[in-house]
């Protein structure tokens, strides 16, 4: 503290009037520093840190004793408060600023968290609920360990029912707050409602993206099993993208025949991919059989894509001939599985 007891020195040294009476000045000027020392401190400021802004906040000693000097004798006490109430000032803005930020905070988080829900209800839970439905995540109805994880997503449904008189019964509360409450640490309160309320929010988001990611995951089958419903999306995006491959040839549109090409490939190689992976299709011993098939369709679409980067008619004609035959059993059987008669 010599520091602080130097610029006492420097303030006090050439004041008129007693020793008492100098005695005193010093002793009210030591006592409004400790204060905004001790405020600095609370702020997270070390002491010496705290010292050199009260020291800085509170003026210059030649500044601080003309003050003295010019009041001396008349309102010498009206100084010391004036300073006082200055410091209190500032220290009241920057608490005001903080506490601003803070709510700032909060409330962004909450509407991020309320963002976040919407778009889970909008637009993920449906889509989940449709793979349930056509049977690509059977783990997720017959497995007793996961289907229970479908009643964590049912908040998102009452909450989206009742989401106007949520809204509406949230903004009477904070009313009647604002109106009824007098308290000297109503900034507080209200503080704490909002980290509440963001809180219960976050336990919601966790709980509905863990019960989402789990029946997902989980619900899988132990291997992508190659049934019905996966027969009937890549061998129909096959046929789709290669009638509108057709229709760019004769409409000589090579970007359009280019893109479908690759829609094409794309689901053959999915097609191969999904049958390579696992060993539990019901379909395998007829699959066996039809293996070559699809391996020579997909060298045909790959010599397609070829001759449509050269832009040569001629030979994309006739890697498509080729690839119609040997696609042409794998369609059939697929035709045969899809209306569910005997392979």
């Amino acid at each position: 503290m010599d520091k602080l007891e130097q610029y006492l020195d420097q303030v006090c040294r050439g004041l008129a009037g007693s020793r008492s009476m100098r005695q005193h000045i010093r002793q009210e000027l030591r006592e409004h520093l400790r204060d905004a020392m001790a405020g600095h401190k609370a702020a997270g400021m070390s002491e010496e840190e705290a010292l050199g802004r009260a020291l800085a906040d509170f003026g210059g000693p030649a500044e601080v004793r003309s003050e003295l000097e010019a009041t001396h004798g008349q309102r010498f006490f009206a100084v010391v408060i004036d300073k006082a109430i200055e410091w209190k000032e500032r220290t009241m803005r920057a608490k005001w600023l903080w506490l601003s930020w803070a709510h700032l905070a909060f409330a962004c988080v909450i509407v991020v968290e309320i963002l976040l829900l919407t778009y889970t209800k909008i637009f993920l839970v449906p889509k989940l609920h449709k793979l349930i439905q056509d049977g690509w995540l059977p783990g997720a109805t017959t497995d007793p360990e996961l289907s229970w994880l479908l009643g964590l997503l049912a908040p998102l449904d009452w909450m989206a029912r009742y989401a106007t008189w949520i809204v509406l019964a949230a903004a009477a509360l904070w009313a009647l707050f604002e109106w009824r409450v007098r308290s000297e640490n109503k900034s507080f309160m209200r503080l704490s409602a909002l980290g509440t309320t963001a809180f219960a929010l976050l336990v919601s988001v966790v709980l509905t993206t863990m019960a989402m990611l789990l029946l997902f995951f989980l619900g899988l089958p132990g291997g992508v099993i190659l049934g019905p419903r996966v027969v009937n999306d890549l061998t129909a995006n096959i046929d789709a993208s290669v009638g509108a491959l057709e229709q760019g040839i004769a409409q000589k549109d090579w970007e359009a025949i280019q893109h479908n090409a690759k829609r094409a490939a794309h689901s053959l190689e999915t097609l191969a991919w999904l049958e390579n992976q696992q060993n539990k299709s019901v379909f395998r011993p007829k699959w066996d059989k039809l293996w070559s098939n699809v391996q020579w369709a997909k060298q045909n679409m790959d010599e397609a894509q070829q001759a449509i980067a050269a832009k040569d008619a001629n030979r994309l004609g006739a890697a498509l001939d080729q690839f119609r035959q040997a696609y042409a059993p794998v369609r059939r059987w697929a035709t045969r599985v899809q209306e569910g008669e005997p392979e």
